[in-house]
Parts: structure tokens; C-alpha cells; sequence
């Protein structure tokens, strides 16, 4: 939204020559209402005669000085300040107590609630009110360029750091990316290296266990036969193995260990990734007993 510009701020051109006569140099007055600059011939024959021109506001520009025109034409707005109370007259003083213009039949009145307040004349309160304002915008106005530059490093350190986050976030998807890649490829060899070695572990305990099968098959049945007796004299007469001689496996514990494997990183390192590697760590322990 566009910032509504101070009157106070406007520059007031004055023109070269007079804005009625086109002739004269020697500008001098100018008239709020009519919006004109013009010498003091054309204001007595012209302005001074006509009675509508003559309650005009004017600004004596030789008074004021061109760098007062903009508070003058400003202030000049004092003069068709008409009462709230008494619309047909004009304000010319300030209540200080109720902090608002008053016109001179508001004293008068019977119901004058004004009475015994601090009046002051409006034209002053005004000057004062125009003093304040320049005092406050020349304070305000030094602490403008501090805000500027602290605004002026902020933006520097913003546009530093975003550019730095981008830089440091693109290395740290590229690390990741690395990371992935590398763990993936060990996985792989570690997932050959698994399998070679259960495969192997694998052949031989089949091979164990169908041995112990064919071994527990062949002692079921001698211990069938042996229960088969026809008499007691053939029970005094059967033969059976001792201890020693039945057929026992060679070892009476067959221990077999798959090998352990673990991922070891060589550029990044996490202890997440040592929970990754435990996937890849085993023992298997066969216990055949007697």
C-alpha cells in the first residue's frame, strides 16, 4: 500500500512570474483557495477589490520565507476551522483541558464547560503542536540510517546463509548418496561371503543327519530283534553286544560354527550401522548326545 505523502514534505514551487499578470517577477503573495502566486500590483486591483477574493487566505511569501510556504499553506486551514458546536463561526482557541478548538460564543454560553479551563490561542497551540513534529521527525530521522544498515547486514547475512544452507545440504544428499552406495556394495559382499558359508555349513549337517538317521534306523530294529524271544531258554542262550561294541557316532558332541562376518565402513561411520552389521553375525551349535 502506497505511504500517504506529508504535506509538510511536498515542495512548493515558486513560479518565476506572477501567475495573473504573466509579467511581473516580484511574486509575493500567494492565495490558498485560488492556488496562485501573484506580485503585489495584481493583489491590490484584483484580490483587495473583489469581495469574494478578499476573504481568500493569503501567505505573505516575503514573511514566511519559500522554506515555510508548505507549514504556512498547512496552517492556513486554521482560519475555515469552523466550531463544532457552532458551525457558523470560526475556532480561534484551544481548550487544553479538553484538547479541542473552541469558538468564542462557546465562553459565552450558559452551559460553558470551559469555564475556568486553560485556553490558549489556537494559532500558538498550533505552532507548538508544529515544533513537537519537527522535534519528533528529527529524532526519528537519526535513527533511520542506524536501521537501515543493521536492515542492509541482515539482508547480507540472509542471502550468506541461505546460500551456505544450499551448498552444506547438497554435500550432506551427496554424503548420503555415498554412504548408500558404499554400505550397499558391502552388504553384497557380505551377503556372498554368508552364503558361501552357509552352503557349506548347510552340505555338512545334512550329510550328519542323514548318517544319524541311517544309525538310529539300524538300532530300532536291533532293538526290535532283541526283544524278540521266543522262550526263556532262548533268553539264556541269546547273545547280545556290549556297550562297547554298539555302533556310536565318533564324537559324542559334533560342534560346527558358522563363521562371523561384520561391515566395517571405511568413509562413514554410525552406530546405526552397527545394528545393520548384526543381521550378518551367527552361531549354530549341533549337539548330538550319546
Amino acid at each position: 500500500m502506497a505511504q500517504k505523502q506529508s504535506p509538510f514534505n511536498k515542495e512548493v514551487k515558486i513560479p518565476s512570474l506572477c501567475q495573473m499578470c504573466d509579467e511581473s517577477s516580484n511574486t509575493k503573495w500567494m492565495c490558498i483557495e485560488c492556488d496562485l502566486f501573484f506580485c503585489a500590483e495584481c493583489e491590490s486591483k484584483f484580490h483587495k477589490k473583489s469581495k469574494t477574493l478578499a476573504g481568500h487566505n493569503k501567505i505573505d511569501i516575503e514573511q514566511c520565507g519559500t522554506e515555510n510556504i508548505a507549514k504556512e499553506i498547512h496552517k492556513a486551514g486554521l482560519k475555515s476551522m469552523n466550531c463544532e458546536v457552532h458551525s457558523d463561526l470560526v475556532c480561534v482557541l484551544f481548550c487544553q483541558n479538553c484538547q479541542q478548538p473552541v469558538c468564542t460564543k462557546c465562553l459565552h454560553v450558559l452551559e460553558n464547560k470551559h469555564k475556568e479551563h486553560r485556553l490558549s490561542s489556537i494559532s500558538d497551540v498550533y505552532d507548538e503542536k508544529f515544533c513537537e513534529m519537527e522535534d519528533f521527525r528529527n529524532r526519528v530521522g537519526q535513527n533511520i540510517p542506524f536501521c537501515s544498515k543493521i536492515q542492509n547486514e541482515l539482508e547480507h547475512m540472509l542471502d550468506s546463509g541461505t546460500k551456505q544452507y544450499g551448498e552444506q545440504r547438497q554435500i550432506l544428499i551427496q554424503k548420503g548418496d555415498d554412504v548408500i552406495t558404499e554400505f550397499q556394495s558391502n552388504i553384497k559382499v557380505l551377503l556372498k561371503e554368508v552364503d558361501s558359508e552357509w552352503k557349506t555349513l548347510e552340505g555338512t549337517l545334512k550329510e550328519e543327519i542323514k548318517v544319524m538317521k541311517i544309525l538310529k534306523d539300524h538300532m530300532e530294529k536291533e532293538r526290535e530283534i532283541a526283544c524278540q524271544v521266543s522262550s526263556a531258554s532262548d533268553m539264556l542262550t541269546k547273545l547280545y553286544p556290549s556297550s562297547e561294541k554298539m555302533l556310536l557316532p565318533k564324537k559324542l558332541i559334533y560342534e560346527m560354527i558358522l563363521k562371523q562376518v561384520s561391515y566395517k565402513p571405511s568413509k562413514t561411520s554410525h552406530d546405526d550401522m552397527k545394528e545393520y552389521s548384526k543381521i550378518f553375525f551367527g552361531k549354530l551349535k549341533v549337539k548330538i548326545v550319546n
